[in-house]
């Protein structure tokens, strides 16, 4: 020992030679795992010195991942403006204001299969008796593609559950869904619904906004906040979003009779467009169960926000034709389930097998195509 500040390093070297002693240490920094405030602190000083550098490593590293955060954006950026166009002339097409070309039309599906499959799937429309049904179909005059992005929403199983029974009519007028990225040094997106005049609200479009930030940790931008379109609805008996009941209610004194209107929320798609504000410190603080709810709530709307940007707007056509639905149910299938730990099922007891058992609907029916 040296000056009583230290250890020489013989001294250290056979400290650590000493099994004894170094199985003492390491049984501390097991027993100091995880406990957080006070553990690195407690650790001998080269240990903390290599904690600082780690740290410094970790900074140089979060340079890095704001780079590539930033650099990811561009390139989303580019390749959305270089889409744009595409999107532009499908969205003409599903309006009706531009009809496609017998060559535009002349697609051929990359997966198909043989000509001799195809052959035996071909329905002899004749021997059916629906080729007159057919003919006629084919005369009518239609523009466009009508309920186009309803029908393909409906697809979707996680928008398919937000959609309501009333809210279908409106969003027959829904024309087009395009998304944008915020201005140039912001994180977030915006989702664009396009919509005809229709008799329950005077909005032509209605946005919702997804603001993030980048804490330099992952490669996933951290959700801020969200924030949606006021909805102009043309009455309180067209909002879509409420139920409006009446009643009736006697004077007292005069037994005048007059009607009283009162307004209740209900389920409906268009909430889309009016998320909760994230909880607060205090919020949280103040009620843990109600502020984890919400913050539940903000992360199921980010997740449909980003499968609509991601998911319905590129392709969209597919969605409208139910093809879609097959990769996105394939996704879901290994990676959202895990081994139970509890034990095997046998057949008997599977819940089929219960009196009161009703099989759940686990895709959209034909996907509801109007």
């Amino acid at each position: 020992m040296s000056g009583g500040k230290g250890f020489d390093q013989e001294t250290i070297q056979a400290m650590m030679q000493n099994p004894e002693l170094m199985a003492q240490l390491q049984r501390r920094m097991e027993g100091l795992t995880g406990k957080g405030s006070g553990y690195v602190e407690s650790l001998p000083k080269p240990i903390q010195n290599r904690v600082k550098a780690l740290k410094n490593i970790n900074r140089e590293h979060q340079a890095l991942q704001r780079q590539f955060n930033q650099e990811l954006l561009a390139l989303e950026r580019k390749f959305l403006t270089l889409n744009e166009p595409l999107y532009t002339r499908r969205s003409k097409i599903v309006t009706g204001d531009y009809e496609p070309t017998e060559e535009e039309c002349n697609y051929v599906d990359s997966d198909e299969e043989s000509d001799e499959e195809d052959e035996d799937k071909v329905v002899d429309l004749d021997s059916e008796g629906d080729k007159e049904a057919q003919d006629a179909l084919d005369e009518i005059d239609v523009k466009g593609i009508p309920a186009f992005w309803l029908t393909a929403m409906q697809c979707n199983p996680d928008i398919d559950n937000m959609i309501e029974e009333q809210d279908r009519e409106c969003l027959e007028s829904l024309v087009d869904v395009t998304y944008e990225y915020l201005a140039e040094g912001e994180f977030g997106f915006k989702l664009v619904f396009k919509f005809e005049p229709n008799e329950y609200f005077t909005n032509t479009e209605l946005i919702k906004t997804y603001h993030l930030s980048d804490d330099g940790t992952s490669t996933e931008l951290m959700f801020e906040r969200a924030e949606g379109t006021v909805i102009d609805w043309k009455s309180a008996e067209k909002n879509l979003c409420v139920t409006t009941k009446s009643k009736k209610q006697r004077h007292k004194a005069s037994g005048q009779i007059r009607m009283k209107t009162s307004t209740e929320p209900r389920e409906s798609f268009f909430n889309f467009f009016s998320p909760p504000e994230m909880p607060s410190e205090e919020d949280i603080d103040a009620d843990q169960e109600a502020a984890e709810e919400i913050s539940e709530r903000l992360e199921a709307d980010y997740e449909l926000g980003e499968t609509i940007k991601d998911e319905i707007i590129p392709r969209a056509v597919f969605w409208f034709t139910g093809e879609a639905l097959e990769d996105y149910s394939d996704d879901d299938d290994e990676d959202d389930y895990e081994d139970d730990d509890d034990g095997d099922f046998d057949d008997e007891d599977d819940e089929e097998n219960d009196g009161d058992y009703e099989p759940k609907k686990d895709t959209p029916e034909e996907c509801k195509q109007q």
